[in-house]
């Protein structure tokens, strides 16, 4: 199977914006075989650099992006995983730069998408190192537990796949890229409260590994995150390495707490 050549990886990525329509009629299951090349080509590509950029639109969004590498992108346990985040306000302003570090647990089962942010939520013990500009802080907590959003999630898709929760919905180009758009079925529509209403992701229709996924949310909001998948060569794996800049003084207040009066 041939698989498109990987390029430099470099950041931000602009975002372009292909939301679902309306759609006629029942959307066909994937057949075998296509869902066979699916499956191998996660399985292949599980030992890359995932780049995985987000931007939310609809009612209360105030622009911004933040975008995501994790490495590797399809741990198995054992593995040492690293995912590095970064948020930006609308004006393009550095506010967030985290990273997490841990061993991908053993036993691990597949995650289940969170219904109200449609990630994957997986629990795990490790070291969160987190960059405050707008502070000049920085903190590093080892041996904490965490519930990091898997973005993609590698041993999702496979078991949805493998379990026919997918339907083929059409084929669309995704930034120029030729694609086929898939549909996850079996979301829960009389749910209360804000919840996930649709997850979809397209798939490159030469290599078959993710490139886009939209979710819709009861409040109306839109999700839109773009894929790219990069070798771990060392200039790529550079790109997780954080460092606190020059004057920043170290905090032990972990993200969302307050100093006690």
């Amino acid at each position: 199977m041939s698989r498109p050549a990987r390029s430099r990886l470099t950041w931000p990525v602009a975002v372009t914006s292909l939301l679902p329509g309306s759609r006629a009629g029942v959307a066909p299951a994937v057949p075998h075989s296509l869902r066979a090349r699916l499956l191998a080509a996660i399985d292949a590509a599980r030992g890359e650099i995932l780049f995985a950029q987000g931007q939310p639109s609809g009612p209360g969004q105030h622009g911004g992006s933040e975008y995501t590498l994790t490495y590797p992108w399809y741990p198995r346990p054992g593995q040492q995983v690293r995912m590095r985040t970064l948020g930006r306000g609308a004006e393009g302003s550095l506010f967030n730069d985290a990273m997490s570090i841990f061993t991908m647990p053993a036993g691990h089962r597949v995650p289940a998408m969170n219904p109200v942010d449609g990630q994957a939520d997986l629990t795990v013990r490790g070291t969160l190192i987190v960059i405050y500009p707008a502070r000049h802080a920085w903190g590093e907590w080892p041996h904490l537990s965490q519930i990091l959003g898997l973005p993609v999630n590698a041993a999702g898709i496979s078991h949805q796949l493998a379990t026919g929760q997918f339907k083929i919905i059409r084929r669309a180009a995704v930034n120029g890229r030729q694609a086929i758009e898939l549909g996850l079925t079996g979301l829960n529509p009389r749910m209360t409260g804000l919840h996930t209403t649709a997850a979809l992701i397209w798939v490159d229709a030469a290599s078959y590994l993710p490139l886009r996924q939209v979710l819709r949310f009861s409040t109306g909001r839109i999700e839109i995150t773009d894929f790219k998948f990069f070798q771990p060569t060392a200039a790529n794996l550079a790109k997780l390495r954080i460092v606190s800049p020059p004057g920043y003084h170290r905090t032990r207040l972990l993200p969302g707490q307050r100093p006690s009066k």
